[in-house]
C-alpha cells in the first residue's frame, strides 16, 4: 500500500463558535455529543481502506481566519483536489469538522502511520508567519495560546476520539511511534515517509505548538464530550 503524507503547500490556502463553557462534571455524568460538521461525504472518496487506530496526529494548515466556514471549506477543497484525506479539521473560531463514521478510514496524512493514525488539521496563519520568519518561535506559541476556542475545539476532538475506544485511544503523549497523541513533526522523526514535516512541532521539543497543554485540556473535555 502506498504510504504518503499530504504535502499541502501553505500558499494554497488563504472559523466555528466555540462550545459553551460547562462546569466540569464527574466521570459518571452523561456526556454531550460534540457538534461537528460532517465531512464524510467529501472524505469518502479519499479513503484507502480501514484499519484500527491507536494514534492521533495533529497537523497545521494555513488559513487567514475568514469569517464562518471559509477556512475549513477551503482546506476541504484543496484536500479533495490533491487527493489527501483527513479525519478532522478545526479553526480559530472553534468550528469543528469530522468525517463521521470514518474513524478507522485510512487517509494519506502522515506517512508511516497512515494505517494506525487519525489526523486533524488545525488551520491558522501561524505556520506561514513562522516559516517566513515574521514571528519567532515564542511569538508563535503565544499566538496559539491566544486561540482559546481553537485549542478547545482540538481538545474536544481528541476527547471524543478517546471516548470512542478508551482502551485503544489513550489520552497520553506519543513520541510519533507509539500509541497516543502526537504531532506530524514527531512522526517525521521516526518515519522517512513524513520526513521534512515540521507542523505542530511541540514547544517543549524545540517547536511552537502547545501540545502538552492541549493534551491536558483534552483530559478535562473527555469528562464532557463524545461523538
Amino acid at each position: 500500500m502506498e504510504d504518503k503524507s499530504h504535502p499541502i503547500d501553505p500558499s494554497l490556502l488563504g472559523d466555528y463558535p466555540a462550545e459553551d463553557d460547562h462546569e466540569l462534571r464527574g466521570a459518571s455524568a452523561p456526556r454531550h455529543h460534540a457538534a461537528m460538521l460532517n465531512i464524510a461525504p467529501e472524505m469518502k472518496q479519499l479513503a484507502h481502506g480501514t484499519h484500527l487506530k491507536d494514534m492521533f496526529v495533529c497537523h497545521e494548515s494555513v488559513s487567514y481566519n475568514r469569517v464562518g466556514w471559509g477556512d475549513i471549506n477551503g482546506l476541504i477543497d484543496v484536500l479533495v483536489r490533491e487527493g489527501y484525506g483527513i479525519h478532522g479539521i478545526n479553526d480559530k473560531d472553534g468550528h469543528k469538522a469530522w468525517a463521521k463514521g470514518m474513524g478507522n478510514a485510512i487517509f494519506w496524512h502522515a506517512g508511516g502511520v497512515n494505517e494506525r493514525a487519525v489526523g486533524v488539521e488545525c488551520v491558522s496563519e501561524i505556520p506561514i508567519l513562522l516559516q517566513s520568519k515574521k514571528i519567532t518561535r515564542r511569538q508563535a506559541l503565544d499566538l496559539w495560546l491566544s486561540r482559546h476556542a481553537q485549542l478547545s475545539a482540538l481538545a474536544i476532538q481528541i476527547a471524543c476520539w478517546h471516548n470512542s475506544d478508551q482502551k485503544r485511544h489513550p489520552l497520553v503523549r506519543s513520541n510519533g511511534n507509539e500509541r497516543g497523541i502526537t504531532s506530524h513533526w514527531n512522526v517525521s522523526q521516526h518515519h522517512p515517509q513524513s520526513d521534512g514535516h515540521w507542523n505542530c512541532r511541540p514547544w517543549d521539543e524545540g517547536g511552537h505548538f502547545p501540545l502538552a497543554h492541549v493534551i491536558e485540556l483534552s483530559k478535562q473535555m473527555a469528562l464532557l464530550y463524545e461523538f
